[in-house]
């Protein structure tokens, strides 16, 4: 029996009539201002390399991302961009990303970051709500975002991201490259309020159409200086490697962090493991930036012995849950690695919890981190539960949000009178306050009478030394009500059967409900953010019912 209020010396946090309390942390901000904030950022240390591309060893230095900004920012107010404006980025990798940023907090605008391979549907639905007065794309996009933009009678200007030139349309490399009448010191920073809105994104969108979400100036820089928690916030020699998509909202947080604590980022396009392991030993990358399902394709492939990667300390692992079988191959391929950065976040709130050095269950997401408060709610009368109870968990902090860009309804039900945000996340935590993710509520399957819950499975699956990834979704069934279908992705040359897939699924008396349900694919269909695309899987799966 847990009192009903007990103090964690380790990690500073309190549990008090079952809210878990992290302590309280000042930041010295000086400014509310983004665009301040980076601009003295730059300006302190112009001759700090804030970027490399990895494949030409091209530098970039903090006064060269500055002129560079200030060129773009320019232009944008010739082009009667000002501080209500949205604009949107939609693109690949491109070393040119943090320049659009900065450029738009300069001017006080908003941003809004859409994914690089957005469809049509989801296009004009960002289109129609966030409302672009200009978007940055890359060619390949550029006749969705067109089309989606006539059908939604809305006027959209475009400029190309990844070419030099371009007969249609004006290119960002020709904006950068013209020198700016403002340049450096003449240039005048927008004046904005620190409520005023600075990023809006948008949710993955794997379980229905995005909702979009308006961070201010203020809760932005306090979501970027979160890094402080994981060790991060001593201004030190960090050579950061990420593959997060621009469409990512932790990407923008990494690339702002690295200004405001003077980082080099590394960029590569596109993750290959043999050619990312050469980077790794090129460049001597001390900390990495991934999506988990990235560290399993490195930990599948050969390269382990091959390259040496002595010089990463740290990892982040970003987007999806970090299992056990992942994280030892991990450590053997980084044996010199001091810490593994892991925990819940979500955009609605920021940065939740972090696995510290005092978590004992490798399971969990950690603990709670400092200025936040969390609950597990029991689901129909709302009160909260104690310790190793499932339910909902419920969270406040200084970096949340305070509702859903232009929908009430959602804002409505995502909040309880007491200002407590509903995450959907199923969850419990331990005597020791560590918090553990069951899974998401809308996701649960409901097998006759039986709820089952995805995440657990696939965490059965891939502890399968042969099954890499995996993932769990349920469809119409007129007589199970929903019947779950598993897609597993086997390792290279692995004679894997469906039968081996059913017997590791025993102990917990699934055989029979997956007999027939199982399969294989080359593929896991991901969203840009690294997250199972649940809804893509259930369209296939409803087309294998339909043929069998």
């Amino acid at each position: 029996m847990v009192p009903a209020s007990k103090k964690f010396l380790g990690d500073g946090f309190v549990v008090e009539n079952c809210i878990i309390k992290g302590h309280d942390k000042y930041y010295d901000i000086k400014e509310n201002n983004l665009g301040e904030l980076i601009f003295n950022a730059l300006s302190e240390t112009p001759e700090h390399i804030g970027q490399i591309v990895a494949l030409t060893s091209k530098k970039k230095t903090f006064a060269q991302l500055k002129e560079q900004s200030i060129r773009l920012a320019t232009w944008l107010r010739k082009e009667a961009i000002d501080s209500k404006d949205v604009v949107a980025l939609c693109s690949r990798r491109h070393p040119h990303t943090e320049v659009i940023f900065c450029a738009i907090s300069l001017i006080g605008a908003i941003y809004t970051p859409f994914v690089h391979n957005v469809d049509i549907v989801t296009a004009r639905h960002c289109i129609k709500t966030a409302q672009p007065k200009l978007v940055f794309a890359h060619k390949n996009i550029i006749c969705t975002l067109q089309e989606a933009a006539a059908l939604e009678n809305h006027t959209l200007k475009i400029v190309v991201i990844d070419s030099d030139k371009d007969n249609d349309y004006i290119t960002l490399n020709t904006i950068v490259s013209t020198p700016s009448s403002a340049e450096s010191d003449d240039f005048q920073i927008t004046t904005v309020k620190s409520e005023d809105t600075c990023v809006i994104v948008h949710t993955s969108g794997t379980t229905g159409i995005p909702k979009f979400i308006p961070l201010s100036h203020k809760q932005f820089i306090q979501q970027a200086l979160q890094f402080d928690i994981s060790g991060n916030s001593e201004k030190q020699n960090r050579i950061v490697l990420t593959y997060f998509y621009p469409g990512w909202l932790v990407q923008t947080l990494f690339s702002i962090r690295s200004i405001l604590v003077r980082q080099t980022l590394i960029f590569h396009e596109d993750f290959e493991p043999h050619e990312t392991c050469k980077i790794i030993e090129k460049y001597k990358i001390n900390t990495l930036a991934w999506d988990v399902y990235m560290i399993a394709l490195l930990a599948e492939s050969d390269v382990m012995d091959k390259y040496d990667l002595n010089s990463v300390t740290r990892i982040h692992s970003i987007g999806s849950k970090l299992f056990d079988q992942v994280r030892g191959k991990m450590i053997k391929m980084f044996p010199n690695v001091q810490t593994i950065g892991r925990g819940l976040g979500i955009l609605e709130t920021g940065l939740l919890t972090l696995f510290t050095e005092n978590c004992r269950n490798p399971k969990s997401e950690g603990v709670v981190v400092p200025n936040v408060q969390l609950k597990v709610i029991e689901t129909t009368r709302g009160e909260a539960l104690g310790p190793n109870k499932v339910g909902e968990l419920c969270a406040k902090s200084p970096c949340m949000f305070t509702g859903y860009y232009k929908d009430p309804q959602a804002t409505k039900a995502a909040f309880d009178d007491d200002g407590w945000f509903h995450t959907g996340d199923e969850a419990y935590y331990d005597e020791n306050g560590e918090l553990i993710v069951v899974g998401r509520l809308k996701e649960v399957i409901k097998y006759r009478e039986m709820e089952l819950q995805p995440l657990l499975i696939e965490q059965i699956f891939l502890s399968h030394p042969n099954i890499v990834d995996a993932a769990v979704v349920g469809i119409f069934h007129e007589i199970n009500i929903e019947q779950p279908v598993a897609f597993v992705k086997s390792t290279n040359g692995s004679s894997l059967t469906e039968q081996d897939v059913l017997e590791f699924t025993s102990d917990l008396q699934y055989t029979d409900i997956f007999r027939g349900w199982v399969i294989f694919t080359h593929e896991i269909p991901r969203n840009a953010n690294g997250k199972i695309n649940r809804r893509a899987l259930r369209e296939r799966a409803q087309i294998f019912y339909q043929s069998h």
